[in-house]
């Protein structure tokens, strides 16, 4: 068993509605940074076959330029697909507790809808992602 090796996987990905508008900063490093907060709702049927509901929700952070595309384009409503990893911050509280909190780094954003004045088809995605920033493109050739 000693043997063993645990691949290092840490992939998210979420989708859901943002339940309030992002808020970007810049570092004093000059480094873009966003938060925003998404629900993600699950249903399911109880035993006596009613459907239930509950809505989870997900803080996201994002950085550079995914920061300046949420700050500047995303609005509380909005429905997006956040692609990223999970990241847990330690802190303590007032009280000398230690409180873990877990956060999505997001690495690429989807947003899933248009405003209606913006010229864009209904249901037409648009995409910012640090792959991106990288030269890399979602364009497939077939």
């Amino acid at each position: 068993m000693a043997d063993l090796r645990m691949p290092e996987l840490n992939v998210v990905v979420i989708a859901g509605r943002l339940t309030r508008d992002p808020e970007p900063k810049t570092l004093t490093s000059g480094v873009s940074l966003c938060t925003f907060s998404i629900a993600v709702d699950s249903t399911w049927k109880d035993a006596g076959g009613e459907r239930q509901k509950k809505t989870a929700f997900i803080d996201v952070q994002t950085w550079r330029k995914t920061a300046d595309y949420c700050g500047e384009n995303l609005r509380k409503g909005d429905p997006v697909v956040v692609q990223g990893r999970l990241v847990q911050d330690e802190y303590e509280d007032k009280e000398g507790r230690k409180v873990r909190k877990t956060r999505v780094e997001g690495q690429r954003v989807d947003r899933l809808s248009w405003p209606a004045d913006s010229g864009g088809d209904q249901g037409q995605r648009e995409t910012r992602g640090e792959e991106q920033d990288a030269g890399m493109s979602d364009d497939i050739p077939f």
